[in-house]
């Protein structure tokens, strides 16, 4: 199985989250998210509140009609008819339609003169003197989805969020579309109060409703908030993402221990990759049940994603808030500001949107709710969509990436208030486009120039010193210098320069002991860098056999990533009979532990297990401890005999 590639950039510039409203201008406040109209009906709902109409829309020869001018200012758009030509005019800072009301194409012109032909399966009209263009023109134009309600002759024209546009939801799905990626199935498992499955905003993307308190498929919304939290996960993700209600909740409202661990593992074992666990009132305290419950899930690699609650407490006095292994989010509102009543703490792993959210609620309608809960839903969709880019991507390497593609917020670095900043998957879309980079303002290509440019002037300061010294060139020589500066720029942090740098290494024959092989494999397992030219798997077969022993433990770990723990430990025992000396391979793996690296503390627990290493005051128990943060998956077996 390939490792997964993922792309994580040592130095960032901010991206902002882009909107895409009605016509596809970018991100503005306040725009609505759900207009409802009413056939033959002088009133319209947008975002759940009723506004009066100057004429109603209509079903025209089985086309649905809209008015323009009531329903597009309500979108920031102007709109102009000229009664001479029977052009209609729409426009707004972004883009300038044209439609004629005797045809039935359109003409968009973008602000970058970028002009597009649209045809409509109707063409507009004048009815009673006012400007009746197709509905179909909004879903042609922008991201508008339209849902129809038969039973009440309703059309929802349904946009992108706030929220979504603000964490960038609309670019990751484009994007996904682009690269043939928006089929991908994934399902996400909702574990909340219920979810109305009649909701026509929801009705298709419903799969495997269960209620793990009885054991029915009854989800009858108690409260309209899974019905909510449900609406998010679908108006961020392609059409393709299911949900899958799990209600814990019996006839009473009442919700169990017990109710809720089935309700994970019903989720794991009916195949959710993604598990929301946004649970109406936080348990007090730890609780290793369901500790225990989402622990097994991450093992099985499906992502769990809890709301950090609203109590304006500490997250670690919590459960499912306090479980390391989960991703824990809290909220912020368009500002960017935290939610004032969310929860703190040092589980928290990221920030999202969650106030003033708009989304499906009972009735089928729409409202607005605030909370954490809200954000973990925005959470939950962007984890469904990485999985659909990235599929053998494991949980904990999804945690690290959106804590990498965060834009930080509060004390510099993480903190207990936004975890690692509010998710940007505007960054992961730009790097997913232009590969790692050190610097976002320039594309892979001109980089790679860049690169060129100094490798050649150290290649022919080198030659001239080779020459001069041994009358050749040596290229084992020249090699070795390239790893000697690729290191330089490792510890720099400039990782995609010291990826190329290894791979000019290996190109010039590498040097002793398949050093930049073992390297080059060391930044591709961990994300750092991308190779377009050689297999993470056979640099490391090709360094073992050339004698490098932190092969080995690379080797190991990426063993350990795919949850393979037999294979890790004959690796370690195999090391440990060969004749080597592990002072070196320990100082590594030690420089990782002081600096908080979980892969250092695994791999000293792992040394430790055959002797080749006396932990320096620390117990094997206690490395192995620290490591389960980033490996929770760890066999109790692994303990047996542990000092």
């Amino acid at each position: 199985m390939k490792k997964t590639k993922l792309l994580i950039a040592a130095v960032f510039i901010l991206l902002f989250g882009l909107q895409f409203n009605a016509l596809g201008s970018e991100y503005v406040n306040d725009l609505p998210s759900f207009i409802e109209l009413f056939i033959d009906k002088k009133y319209m709902k947008i975002d759940g509140e009723p506004y009066q109409l100057k004429t109603a829309p209509v079903i025209d020869n089985g086309r649905a009609l809209m008015p323009a001018n009531d329903i597009l200012e309500k979108l920031n758009y102007k709109v102009t008819y000229n009664n001479y030509t029977n052009e209609i005019y729409i426009q707004n800072e972004e883009c300038n339609i044209t439609l004629n009301v005797n045809s039935q194409s359109a003409y968009k012109v973008s602000l970058n003169n970028e002009s597009t032909v649209i045809s409509l399966d109707t063409a507009p009209k004048i009815i009673n003197g006012s400007v009746m263009i197709p509905v179909q023109l909004m879903e042609k134009t922008n991201n508008c989805k339209l849902i129809w309600n038969g039973d009440e002759r309703k059309i929802t024209l349904a946009f992108m969020t706030w929220g979504g546009g603000y964490i960038g939801a609309g670019s990751m799905i484009e994007f996904l579309k682009e690269n043939g990626k928006a089929d991908n199935g994934i399902t996400v498992a909702v574990i909340d109060s219920g979810v109305d499955i009649t909701h026509t905003y929801l009705a298709n993307r419903i799969v495997n409703a269960y209620n793990s308190a009885d054991g029915s498929n009854d989800v009858t919304d108690l409260n309209g908030h899974g019905t909510h939290v449900a609406g998010i996960i679908v108006n961020s993700t392609p059409e393709i993402v299911k949900i899958m209600p799990i209600k814990p909740y019996d006839r009473n409202g009442n919700c169990s221990i017990d109710s809720i661990v089935k309700a994970i593992q019903y989720g794991v074992n009916m195949g959710a990759k993604v598990i929301n666990i946004s649970l109406s009132k936080s348990i007090e305290g730890h609780n290793s049940e369901i500790e225990d419950a989402i622990n097994e899930a991450v093992r099985n690699n499906c992502a769990v994603i809890v709301a950090a609650g609203n109590e304006r407490g500490n997250t670690e006095d919590f459960s499912p808030a306090c479980v390391d292994s989960a991703i824990v989010v809290t909220a912020s509102d368009k500002n960017g500001e935290g939610y004032a009543e969310a929860n703190m703490g040092k589980t928290i792993t990221v920030s999202a949107p969650g106030v003033s959210v708009v989304s499906s609620i009972d009735g089928d309608t729409f409202g607005s709710k605030n909370g954490t809960s809200m954000a973990a839903a925005y959470v939950s969709a962007s984890a469904a969509m990485i999985m659909m880019d990235l599929p053998e991507i494991s949980c904990n390497e999804i945690k690290n990436l959106m804590i990498q593609y965060s834009d930080d917020k509060g004390s510099p670095g993480f903190d207990t208030k936004y975890g690692g900043g509010i998710l940007n998957l505007n960054r992961y879309v730009y790097n997913r486009k232009n590969g790692i980079i050190y610097d976002f303002t320039i594309s892979a290509e001109e980089r790679i120039k860049e690169l060129d440019i100094d490798i050649s002037k150290a290649k022919d300061e080198l030659n001239k010193e080779h020459i001069e010294i041994f009358g050749i060139f040596l290229k084992d020589l020249y090699a070795r210098d390239l790893v000697s500066r690729a290191v330089r720029l490792y510890e720099r942090k400039d990782y995609f320069a010291a990826g190329y740098y290894f791979e000019n290494a290996i190109m010039n024959g590498d040097c002793e002991n398949g050093l930049a092989k073992n390297n080059l494999a060391y930044l591709i397992r961990r994300g750092e860098y991308v190779s377009n030219n050689y297999k993470l798997e056979w640099l490391l077969s090709q360094a073992k056999a050339e004698g490098q022993p932190l092969a080995y433990i690379n080797h190991a770990l990426l063993e350990a990533s795919k949850n393979n723990w037999g294979e890790t430990d004959r690796i370690i025992q195999e090391f440990a009979k060969k004749d080597i000396n592990c002072s070196d391979v320990i100082k590594v793996w030690q420089k990782l532990s002081y600096n908080n690296d979980t892969e250092g503390d695994l791999v000293l627990g792992l040394l430790m297990r055959y002797g080749l290493f006396d932990g320096e005051g620390h117990s094997q128990r206690e490395y192995l401890d620290r490591a389960v943060s980033k490996y929770p998956q760890i066999p109790a077996w692994l303990y047996e005999n542990c000092n």
